[in-house]
């Protein structure tokens, strides 16, 4: 789920890049954003999932 965030953020922004797992790259390799994740599985259930992109 964090990688295709990335990619629609990266998709959504149109410049830069992305360097794995999670940062979003300005044209100059700066870091524009990162994305973080954090879910919480019960078995083969998801109980939620946080997305947070700053």
């Amino acid at each position: 789920m964090p990688l295709l965030a990335g990619l629609a953020l990266f998709e959504a922004v149109g410049v830069g890049g992305l360097k794995w797992p999670n940062d979003l790259l300005a044209p100059d390799g700066g870091k524009l954003a990162g994305v973080l994740l954090e879910a919480r599985a019960e078995g083969e259930e998801v109980g939620y999932a946080l997305l947070g992109v700053g």
